[in-house]
């Protein structure tokens, strides 16, 4: 290899590392859909390579608009190739167990019912039913779906945000279980505080409090 096929290689390697973040940004929104987060984030540079080799600054205006389609399509091809999406069979018989008796409740009522109906006539816990049903929903955004409140670190900030991905989910490891799970629903799947209120058997104040608690957390760290 001569010095400038090393050249080009080391910036390369330079540019996929100074762009990792935005792999775990996009990883982050399909955590919860059967494959390691770790994993992900492989599979997304994959496609961050191919923008890096790929990408003329004459012609785009930012690297990271070039390079997210590349890298969510990596991984909606690498779901696509490999089926369904694999569940832990506790999950499993709670699915099957709630559709039958979601099917059972339509005929009686002629329309779905709501998690407290199924939480009363399946017996399963309000959390379990909840997770249970996101268990094989399509990825959604990271940032709240409502309630005014800062977007914490996940999204691409152009490499500003004080808060990489990394360094996230390095913290999230550090989280009390109660923290991890209200981050999971609120930031993963999209719950609102007084949806996870009701997962956590507490109060939409009490939730916002703890919000509050982990951004302070995540900012020292």
């Amino acid at each position: 290899m001569d010095s400038s096929n090393i050249r080009n290689h080391n910036e390369e390697e330079k540019e996929v590392l100074n762009n990792l973040g935005l792999v775990k940004s996009i990883a982050a929104r399909f955590i919860g859909r059967g494959v390691d987060f770790d994993d992900l984030v492989q599979i997304g540079s994959i496609g961050l390579i191919k923008a890096v080799r790929q990408f003329d600054p004459s012609r785009e205006n930012a690297f990271s608009t070039y390079a997210v389609p590349l890298i969510m399509g990596e991984i909606r091809r690498y779901f696509r190739d490999n089926g369904p999406i694999k569940i832990s069979r506790k999950i499993q018989g709670e699915l099957r167990t709630i559709q039958k008796y979601t099917d059972e409740y339509e005929k009686q009522h002629g329309h779905e019912p709501i998690v407290d109906d199924i939480v009363t006539g399946t017996g399963i816990s309000y959390e379990d039913v909840i997770l249970a049903m996101n268990a094989t929903a399509a990825p959604i955004s990271l940032t709240p779906i409502d309630e005014d409140m800062e977007e914490m670190a996940i999204q691409d900030k152009n490499a500003q945000s004080p808060l990489h991905a990394l360094e996230f989910y390095d913290v999230i490891n550090m989280l009390e279980q109660t923290e991890q799970l209200l981050i999971y629903l609120r930031f993963i799947k999209g719950l609102t505080q007084t949806q996870v209120a009701k997962v956590l058997h507490s109060t939409q104040v009490k939730i916002s409090r703890l919000e509050k608690k982990i951004k302070q957390k995540l900012k020292q760290e």
